[in-house]
């Protein structure tokens, strides 16, 4: 299935390739060598045989995947803060269809956000005779799975989808896969198509057609999100966030492939004769012992590369790698260096995370929605809340901020809640535990607060 965002052929492939590359490359090394034909150019005569030797010589770097896992790393390193009612805390234990928890959705919508740069998540029930106590689950689609949605702007100035197209990986022995198309008909109802399209033909055939209802009401409004790293709107047209540091590795993985054949050669060259051997033959055998007599006026010497290209390939192999890790470094987060202040980090800290800032804000948004929507449809009137961490900087406070902090306290310049908020936020104190319950430990350990320090 191909993620059909844009009017044109030509675009709708050059998507679909530049997400598949992404794909590939954080599944590493030997899924890029399966696949070498797709991404290493074969020559003309070179044989199938030595075209594998020379592709399973190579080697990958791994830089998009630790990417992933760093940017990941650095994303969740604060446990992510969800409030929600009573009656929609099942959903934190099994959020998804496939049975994800709350967190485990988090990590995913993140993660595609940083890597392929959109995820869809659909909010439905798991039966159609669910009743209000029922809690709704997440169908996750990744973005190979969602077809061009149509988009109107609503009553209130916002974007809305008021159609999409959702492929499942349902796919039977003829080609046969099941889809979903979630519209709004013409009197603005919520509507799901389900239907099987023939992958072979396009000729598709509706087995079902519901009109999805929550506490017995039908919606006005398609329960679909779509984060991308431009927020929830229509998808705009521009390369997945990894997919520069991927172009680049793939890049470098040719070079090496190039560079492990020349050192093979230059270990194994091939023997030249130009003329013949004295006695009209050629000792055609290469090593100690050897002896190769020649007539006059004939030449012996080895066909192997020179050391100046095998040096202008390395070059170009550690060129590749700095430019990676410069856009890595565009991605992630920087550490302090020994000679720069935390204000002065905090300052240039910025310019750094940015696209990382960005797919967090759209995961927290969209699942924000997300929740919304089902405490809604349960009839809660208490507000649910989702907040990912976004200070990015090396926040850790110094012994000098933390007993300045608490001098502030002392003097009653800020209260206990203020002063422990502050202890959170430079990742002294845990996260997951209320300023209540961080006094009432101190308490159980006997010891007076203005003892802690």
């Amino acid at each position: 299935m191909t993620a059909l965002h844009f009017t044109d052929k030509g675009a709708v492939d050059r998507d679909a390739y530049m997400i598949r590359t992404v794909r590939d490359c954080i599944k590493g090394a030997q899924h890029i060598k399966q696949n070498g034909k797709t991404y290493v150019p074969k020559g003309e005569a070179m044989q199938v045989q030595d075209f594998a030797a020379y592709v399973e010589r190579g080697s990958w770097c791994g830089t998009p995947e630790a990417t992933v896992r760093d940017l990941l790393g650095i994303a969740l390193r604060q446990h992510p803060r969800v409030v929600v009612p009573e009656l929609l805390k099942p959903m934190l234990a099994k959020a998804t269809w496939d049975g994800d928890n709350f967190f485990q959705l988090i990590e995913t919508t993140v993660k595609e956000l940083l890597s392929v740069g959109r995820i869809g998540l659909w909010l439905d029930y798991a039966t159609p005779e669910a009743a209000i106590t029922d809690t709704p689950v997440v169908h996750v689609f990744m973005a190979e799975e969602i077809e061009a949605p149509d988009w109107t702007t609503g009553a209130d100035g916002m974007r809305q989808i008021t159609k999409v197209v959702l492929a499942t990986d349902r796919v039977d022995v003829n080609q046969h896969q099941i889809k979903v198309k979630l519209y709004l008909d013409e009197e603005g109802v919520y509507t799901v198509d389900h239907f099987v399209e023939d992958l072979k033909t396009g000729d598709t055939r509706t087995t079902k057609t519901v009109q999805p209802t929550a506490r017995g009401k039908t919606m006005g409004a398609i329960p679909f999100v779509l984060p991308h790293t431009g927020g929830l709107g229509p998808v705009p047209d521009v390369a997945p966030p990894l997919y520069p540091i991927c172009d680049l590795a793939i890049a470098r993985f040719r070079n090496s492939c190039d560079l492990e054949v020349a050192l093979h050669m230059t270990c194994s060259p091939t023997a030249i004769v130009v003329g013949d051997g004295k006695n009209g033959q050629v000792n055609r055998t290469v090593g100690a012992g050897q002896v190769w007599e020649l007539r006059d006026g004939s030449q012996a010497y080895f066909l192997e590369p020179g050391l100046h290209a095998i040096n202008h390939v390395k070059t170009a192999l550690d060129d590749k790698l700095d430019q990676m890790r410069m856009l890595g470094a565009r991605l992630m987060t920087r550490g302090i260096s020994r000679n720069e202040s935390y204000e002065t980090a905090a300052m240039n800290q910025r310019g750094h995370d940015s696209m990382l800032v960005i797919a967090i804000r759209s995961a927290e948004a969209a699942l924000q929605r997300i929740l919304e929507w089902a405490n809604d449809w349960q009839g809660n009137t208490d507000p649910v809340k989702i907040e990912l961490h976004k200070d990015f900087v090396a926040a850790m406070m110094t012994p000098q901020q933390i007993q300045a902090q608490f001098s502030l306290y002392q003097a009653g310049a800020i209260s206990w809640e203020t002063f422990y908020l502050n202890l959170q936020r430079g990742e002294i104190a845990r996260p997951e535990v209320s300023a209540d319950e961080e006094r009432q430990a101190i308490a159980d350990d006997g010891r007076p607060l203005t003892g802690i320090m």
